[in-house]
């Protein structure tokens, strides 16, 4: 069972990378979810950043997250927009400003940053997946 962490880490680990920087953070993609017009329901959209890091045992690892935040323990985080905004109000993440509020997930090989933001008719969860080969040297050299 996983559960999201508040952020102390940059900002920018919470939107999307190009370039250089995608590659040097080991940005592999981002998932955007929604909780539909019911606020129950959960559509996703998966995009690659780095083709090349989305390999399969990133997919298992990025997969069992994902499920267990909507399936695992009595109130999963990701089982409806009224539950992750219950748990958004009593664990306050990083304030990302308008753009909602940041929380962390780290296993062994990689890190996920997810940007929480509850609006009907928008977005309601973005993650950012990193290989910890990269943003792990990149994270220290901001210490």
């Amino acid at each position: 069972m996983y559960s999201l962490l508040p952020a102390q880490d940059n900002a920018k680990l919470f939107f999307r990378m190009d370039g250089e920087t995608a590659e040097r953070h080991g940005a592999i993609g981002y998932l955007r979810a929604d909780f539909g017009k019911s606020g129950c329901e959960f559509w996703t959209t998966w995009f690659d950043i780095q083709p090349c890091l989305n390999i399969s045992n990133f997919k298992n690892n990025f997969d069992n997250i994902i499920e267990s935040l909507r399936n695992d323990g009595q109130n999963p985080s990701f089982s409806s927009r009224a539950v992750l905004q219950s748990f958004c109000r009593a664990n306050l993440g990083k304030n990302l400003s308008d753009r909602g509020c940041g929380y962390i997930i780290m296993t062994h090989n990689y890190s996920y940053y997810f940007r929480c933001h509850l609006r009907l008719n928008d977005y309601d969860i973005y993650c950012f997946a990193y290989d910890n080969r990269f943003l792990l040297p990149e994270l220290s050299k901001n210490l």
